[in-house]
């Protein structure tokens, strides 16, 4: 009724995606159940072209033994690469960028465990986006994402899960 883990848990990797590089253009893609059962997928994976003209994979699974390992972006470019990883996306763990030094971010918030340390993810700071929207409501102030760039994502992972149904790419958007 709610959507696959993508559009549960994955929406966030794909929102972080297109924020860090921007617009997609378009994303070849496959969703498979593999090791739960369950009525939705457990994996996915696609090529997504980006509005620049730059490519990136996408490799989501709730399938890592023993535990959830990690979430992680890498950005490879010809002037450096960068690979923010940890739990919950919430270390540097490679930073190699042409006369650019790698930021020194403060520890930020452990992130949520569950099933007795069997799953750990999500940063619980979800508190934050609901006051926000609550500032927003009440004419405090503007609101820090608005829905046009939520919808975004969702667009990027309509795309992959039409393009696994009919085999081909898809144009994001349409």
């Amino acid at each position: 009724m709610d959507g696959g883990s993508l559009l549960n848990q994955g929406i966030h990797y794909l929102d972080i995606l297109q924020w860090v590089l921007g617009p997609v253009r378009s994303v070849f893609g496959k969703v498979d159940t593999l090791a739960h059962k369950i009525e939705i997928e457990d994996f996915a994976l696609a090529l997504v072209r980006f509005s620049s003209g730059a490519y990136g994979t996408i490799e989501f699974s709730l399938n890592t033994y023993p535990r959830n390992i990690e979430g992680s972006i890498t950005i490879m470019g010809e002037k450096g690469t960068i690979k923010i990883g940890g739990a919950a996306m919430n270390k540097i763990e490679f930073w190699e960028v042409d006369q650019l030094p790698m930021p020194q971010i403060p520890e930020g918030i452990a992130p949520n465990v569950y099933a007795g340390g069997m799953y750990q993810g999500s940063c619980p700071n979800h508190f934050r986006v609901y006051e926000d929207v609550c500032a927003a409501l009440n004419g405090e102030k503007k609101e820090y994402v608005d829905v046009n760039e939520a919808l975004n994502a969702v667009r990027i992972a309509d795309a992959l899960y039409v393009s696994a149904r009919e085999g081909k790419e898809v144009t994001v958007g349409e």
